[in-house]
């Protein structure tokens, strides 16, 4: 572990596994030829430059607190210099090596998130990135009875609602709800262990249904086949290669605000033989509701109405229309506007949580509308609407409760 300090420093590390147990408390020190080094720039040139402390932590020690390959330390940092304190907080993962790692990897296999990204239609989708390096000379596939200059690998991949990796992968149990994988694969030669090996690279990004709710939750599930001849397809490896990894995390999407756009009729001044068409839609999706007539006729009163829809099918905000119908049929354009969407989390320990007002809970709006052609068709000559905007967005605590963020649990070897 490796401290950066901008001054000669003396600093305290504690801090908790994600087992509860606490890491005793260690002292940090900058090095004095570093200490030197640093002086002579700030004496000579005025540049003040960072220096780093490092620290060890022996191998069993983090083992003992490690879950499938990795161990979570919650740490906090206090560095004390001639000129005053600094304290600072954060969590990392520590990749464990155990004594039956399989010598199939080169890099064990990650599962992260790459946030919402804005697809090609406009929409924000959730997005997962999955990082792996095979060792493409593996004596695993011997071992497995396979050809290793024929071997082929598939990978399957899948986020799955209502089972865990195994159900998936066995029986396909559970809901697939991936949408679209894009995949870069290279080949590199590296030294291993002092040995050229061929490595296999794999970059993906995994993009999730747009459609799920605020705060979904499931399991990503990679699976790898082998086989030492190619197959039909991905589908026919599962029942007749060999599975060679099985891994699997725990995901939760961040919960998203949604978003409810009413307009309403103000007052009794709207004719009753007239109707006012509303309609809301996204440039990117199009129609977002099915549109709604309003009138205060009273055998057919509709005062108001709302579309809901989620801040992700509509990050560029939602197009509320209004549209006057005389008795006759004719259509007289009133308004098209712009409602902005914020897609930002509600983070109530957020210090810059204000940029983004992300706890904000919407608005309303009160128009009165010109009715150019009314007095001429026995109507007034303009309209009242509110237009009501209401935001909802569940608050999250940044590290008691981080319901705004992802949340990745540590990767686990399923069995089938």
């Amino acid at each position: 572990m490796a401290v950066l300090v901008n001054q000669p420093s003396t600093l305290a590390l504690t801090g908790t596994w994600a087992d509860g147990t606490a890491l005793p408390k260690t002292t940090m020190v900058t090095s004095s030829a570093h200490d030197a080094e640093w002086q002579r720039a700030w004496d000579q040139d005025g540049v003040q430059r960072n220096i780093i402390a490092c620290i060890t932590l022996p191998l069993d020690d983090v083992r003992a607190h490690a879950a499938g390959g990795v161990a979570e330390l919650r740490a906090d940092v206090l560095a004390i210099s001639a000129t005053g304190r600094a304290d600072t907080t954060g969590q990392l993962a520590l990749d464990v090596p155990t004594d039956d790692d399989d010598p199939l990897f080169a890099e064990r296999l990650t599962i992260n998130d790459r946030g919402d990204q804005l697809g090609v239609d406009g929409v924000l989708v959730p997005t997962v990135h999955v990082h792996y390096a095979l060792l493409a000379d593996t004596a695993l596939f011997a071992d497995l009875g396979l050809d290793p200059a024929g071997v082929h690998v598939y990978e399957q991949h899948a986020f799955v609602e209502g089972a865990d990796c195994s159900g998936w992968a066995a029986n396909q149990q559970g809901r697939d709800r991936t949408a679209a994988t894009r995949y870069t694969v290279t080949s590199e030669q590296r030294t291993v262990a002092g040995r050229v090996r061929n490595v296999t690279i794999v970059d993906g990004d995994v993009s999730l249904d747009r459609t799920m709710p605020s705060g979904w939750q499931g399991q990503f599930c990679v699976r790898l086949t082998a086989v030492d001849a190619p197959l039909g397809g991905v589908a026919s490896t599962v029942g007749d290669g060999a599975t060679l990894a099985l891994r699997g995390v725990s995901l939760r999407g961040p919960r998203t605000a949604d978003y409810a756009v009413g307009v309403a009729l103000d007052g009794t001044g709207f004719p009753a033989e007239w109707q006012l068409r509303t309609e809301w839609r996204s440039e990117a999706t199009g129609a977002l509701c099915v549109s709604a007539s309003l009138s205060s006729d009273g055998s057919a009163e509709q005062r108001d109405a709302t579309c809901a829809a989620s801040a992700r099918v509509a990050p560029e905000g939602m197009i509320v229309t209004l549209t006057a119908r005389d008795p006759a049929g004719e259509e007289l354009p009133l308004m098209a506007i712009r409602v902005p969407v914020n897609t930002a989390y509600c983070n109530l320990d957020d210090p810059y949580g204000y940029l983004a007002d992300g706890c904000s809970t919407g608005f309303s709006l009160p128009l009165e509308l010109p009715l150019a052609a009314g007095p001429a068709r026995g109507a007034p000559e303009s309209v009242r609407v509110v237009l009501q905007v209401s935001r909802t967005a569940v608050a999250g605590a940044l590290w008691r409760d981080p319901s705004h963020a992802w949340a990745i649990g540590p990767l686990t070897s399923f069995a089938l």
